[in-house]
């Protein structure tokens, strides 16, 4: 989360308080409100992103990767402090993760945005339509929600740019990925 400066303490500690909540177990039970990581290896990925992270200035508002050390489950974690310099800024997470950066500047925030191999969706919030307008057609994304977190619609075409995909799922452009277009010329003789 890039968070303006002016609104960063507030967000940060409300959405801390709104993840301390949360309950990780298993999804079957209606007591839990996060299921397990995929595998050893993403929790594992998880953990040493965390790490990583607090060793090098990040500070835990809420969550830790210490749920049921033997399974797969962590609690949904808020890192404050984080810079790009930590691995966190550079990988996906693939786990309840939330890294919150502070910004004053709208273009290095889309340019930080940006900067990424990653580009499935992205979402951007403020009371201007002219502000929300233009971070939208400036952020490298395949899917891109403005005031909303609603992108998915059997309409709209869904899928990613950079590594997060070729090709759309949904809307008329998915039939594409399902045919073989053939070009070719034809001169009418006299």
């Amino acid at each position: 989360f890039f968070i303006h400066e002016n609104l960063y303490s507030e967000f940060s500690d409300k959405l801390a308080q709104k993840v301390a909540v949360l309950e990780p177990g298993d999804g079957m039970d209606e007591s839990s409100d996060v299921g397990p990581l995929i595998n050893r290896r993403a929790k594992d990925h998880f953990t040493a992103l965390l790490r990583n992270a607090t060793e090098n200035g990040a500070q835990v508002l809420a969550g830790d990767e210490t749920v049921n050390a033997e399974g797969l489950f962590v609690r949904p974690t808020v890192l404050t402090n984080v810079t790009d310099e930590m691995d966190v800024y550079h990988k996906e997470i693939f786990g309840p993760m939330a890294c919150l950066y502070s910004f004053d500047d709208d273009q290095a925030v889309i340019d930080r945005a940006n900067d990424t191999a990653a580009g499935l969706a992205a979402y951007a919030y403020s009371q201007s339509q002219e502000r929300l307008e233009h971070v939208g057609a400036l952020l490298e994304a395949g899917v891109i929600g403005l005031n909303t977190t609603d992108i998915f619609s059997s309409e709209l075409p869904f899928g990613g740019v950079k590594e997060s995909g070729i090709g759309r799922e949904h809307g008329n452009n998915c039939l594409d990925e399902f045919l073989e277009i053939k070009s070719y010329s034809h001169e009418i003789g006299e």
